[in-house]
């Protein structure tokens, strides 16, 4: 697993943290292991089984789960700020008898590569602040893909309708009535979302094709696309 700390993420998930992140984010996330398997049973079915993926914001490693048991001989490489994070996902994959080539760090500190057949920002872009690096990032990695090459993209969108339904649900799903309390005041600090068509305006101003949804609970949306020729 390589390293580089030449530009600190502003989020990094600590060793405690990465530890927790398994349980605490499928009572945060309606149908969190359903909406990986269907990232990589969308992209296994649209590139060659040898295909490059990659996989910004690896995290604990569910998503680069999903898509070696879906395609075993896919070649994923996985990126991540945080390098606890990665050690966990490191170790899921070893348990099972994957690789994946991983790397710790933004993805702009991803050396230069090959281009990829497919890519995924799942649960990520709404942790960058501001519009501009929001398109930066978008752009990024777009411009490691192949031209047609797949993009799938899941956020928390900037909506009200379901708050209320979101909180209920997490209570539902074991959080304490304080624990949730504190959750919020956190992501208020941390969490950048933007409107679902604002999203669509960026990927397109990035360089992708119309986007289409494949994913939607409460206020988080999934889309698919590719990048333009």
């Amino acid at each position: 697993m390589e390293n580089d700390d030449k530009a600190p993420p502003k989020i990094v998930f600590s060793s405690e943290m990465a530890a927790k992140y398994s349980s605490l984010i499928r009572s945060s996330i309606p149908g969190y292991d359903d909406m990986h398997q269907m990232a990589a049973s969308i992209i296994r079915r649209r590139v060659p089984e040898d295909a490059r993926v990659l996989v910004v914001g690896a995290g604990a490693g569910q998503e680069l789960l999903c898509l070696k048991r879906s395609g075993p001989s896919l070649r994923v490489t996985g990126v991540d700020p945080s390098a606890d994070m990665l050690g966990v996902a490191q170790t899921r994959l070893a348990e099972q008898g994957f690789k994946a080539d991983l790397h710790a760090g933004p993805l702009s500190t991803l050396g230069e590569t090959a281009p990829f057949d497919a890519a995924t920002a799942i649960l990520v872009m709404h942790f960058v602040e501001g519009m501009d690096e929001k398109l930066s990032f978008l752009r990024e990695i777009a411009g490691r893909l192949k031209p047609n090459g797949v993009y799938l993209h899941v956020e928390l969108c900037l909506e009200t309708d379901f708050q209320d339904d979101w909180n209920r649900f997490q209570l539902d799903k074991g959080r304490g009535e304080e624990e949730l309390r504190e959750h919020n005041v956190r992501r208020a600090n941390s969490v950048f979302p933007v409107s679902p068509e604002t999203a669509e305006g960026l990927f397109a101003d990035a360089g992708f094709t119309r986007a289409a949804t494949f994913f939607k609970a409460f206020n988080f949306h999934g889309w698919i696309m590719e990048r333009k020729p």
